[in-house]
């Protein structure tokens, strides 16, 4: 009886000096076989220090975490103020983790426990684009110890941007997306022409034709634009003292262009009706007294062209 009862004493203590004895990873211990370091599994280091007569001093705590213990990843909206961007974070070693998580751009701020309860994960799937803090504390541990920071960003897709220009002469039109998210689709006159991922795409067209790019996320919205061939017209020679030429891109069923010549001031000094030819028409200005003329092509739009006349 007496055995059972010192049986039953020693009992729990053996057990908790085995669950304590596997919580410890290393010890280290000095010349004269005194303890002086002890690293847990998780990555809590006690460090002990011993007065000249031996006596143990006291101890020091500091914290050694493998480079790899945090596992954090992001995925960025899925759309333009949906306000569902990610923050995920995974820990390999099993302490208690305050996590605090600041966005001033975003008035967000908010705190966190990585634990038992959670299996060491946490996942925030309710936040806006922007920038975040993580500052990543150990429950118990002085934060002049230990605190870690991690500077996160949430991508937020952007209103796509396009500009559509003439690529050649010939009737060819390039329209690029300089904002927006691939693949994106290209209408032309209501009808697709074609999807791409690249940030341009080159097309046949005509002056008057409306081209609409959308992207692979509607919220981002469209470019829509009526094609215009004026962008694509030159002029040569400027100064000139006679003929003007331009250059002309093609245009169906133009084989005539009007041209309308007219002084700084705005008044009408020329009207001509010059044939199309090889993509080139020419006028000439000979009689007009030396100064600036503005050119416009009345089928075209408004736009303008300087003359000089010397």
């Amino acid at each position: 009886m007496k055995n059972l009862i010192h049986l039953l004493f020693l009992l729990p203590i053996t057990l908790f000096a085995q669950n304590w004895h596997e919580e410890q990873r290393a010890y280290e211990y000095d010349n004269l076989n005194r303890l002086v370091k002890v690293v847990f599994n998780n990555g809590i280091v006690y460090e002990y220090q011993y007065d000249n007569l031996g006596n143990r001093l006291g101890k020091t705590i500091d914290v050694e975490l493998p480079q790899n213990n945090y596992n954090i990843s992001t995925v960025g909206l899925t759309c333009i103020n949906s306000s569902d961007g990610i923050i995920h974070i995974e820990v390999d070693r099993k302490n208690t983790y305050n996590i605090e998580i600041d966005s001033p751009d975003n008035s967000f701020n908010e705190t966190f426990q990585l634990s038992t309860t959670n299996d060491w994960t946490l996942n925030i799937d309710y936040l806006e684009g922007g920038e975040y803090f993580v500052f990543v504390t150990i429950d118990g541990i002085d934060n002049s110890i230990y605190k870690k920071t991690f500077i996160l960003n949430l991508d937020e897709p952007e209103p796509l941007e396009a500009v559509s220009r003439m690529a050649n002469t010939n009737g060819r039109f390039t329209v690029e997306m300089t904002k927006g998210t691939a693949p994106f689709t290209i209408k032309l006159n209501d009808e697709v022409i074609g999807t791409t991922n690249e940030s341009e795409f080159t097309f046949d067209a005509l002056h008057g034709d409306v081209v609409e790019v959308t992207t692979a996320k509607a919220c981002e919205g469209i470019f829509r634009e009526t094609l215009s061939v004026v962008d694509a017209i030159t002029l040569y020679p400027n100064p000139t003292n006679d003929k003007v030429y331009f250059t002309i891109p093609t245009i169906d069923d133009v084989t005539i262009l009007e041209v309308q010549l007219f002084d700084v001031n705005g008044r009408l000094v020329g009207e001509f009706a010059p044939t199309i030819s090889n993509n080139q028409i020419e006028i000439s200005i000979q009689h007009l007294p030396i100064g600036v003329y503005l050119a416009t092509f009345p089928k075209l739009g408004e736009t303008t062209f300087k003359i000089i006349k010397e």
